[in-house]
């Protein structure tokens, strides 16, 4: 039995255009009651998206606004992860790799499981 928190991130972005990369990780570490900012920095250096802290989430392309929906699920260090779909939006030729560099990333960041749904190539449960 797992205790702790689960994150998740879904299909389709909950990115609001206005707020900046940092304040996006910030609301969601303010409703984990956790310390916001350590928080957020933590989830933005785990997708490595430091370098785009000041950015409108509008002025993201494709890849980095994933990554920010990815950041936003590790925030308050889940036990487990669901990622739906998280190449969503992605060339098809490119999935694969894109799947394989996700969980060369995620590996280091020590979740007890990860589970990522890919509609139409792969079901999988991978810890």
């Amino acid at each position: 039995m797992y205790t702790g928190s689960i994150g998740i991130c879904p299909q389709h972005d909950i990115l609001w255009d206005d707020l900046t990369v940092l304040e996006h990780c910030l609301l969601y570490a303010r409703i984990q009651a956790k310390d916001e900012l350590t928080a957020a920095n933590q989830a933005l250096n785990q997708v490595r998206l430091e370098g785009y802290a000041d950015r409108l989430s509008k002025d993201l392309v494709v890849v980095k606004k994933r990554r920010l929906s990815i950041a936003i699920s590790l925030i308050g260090k889940p036990v487990a992860v669901f990622l739906d779909e998280p190449t969503t939006g992605f060339d098809p030729e490119l999935q694969p790799g894109l799947i394989a560099k996700l969980f060369e990333e995620i590996e280091n960041i020590n979740l007890e499981e990860v589970f990522l749904r890919i509609i139409g190539k792969v079901d999988a449960e991978a810890d």
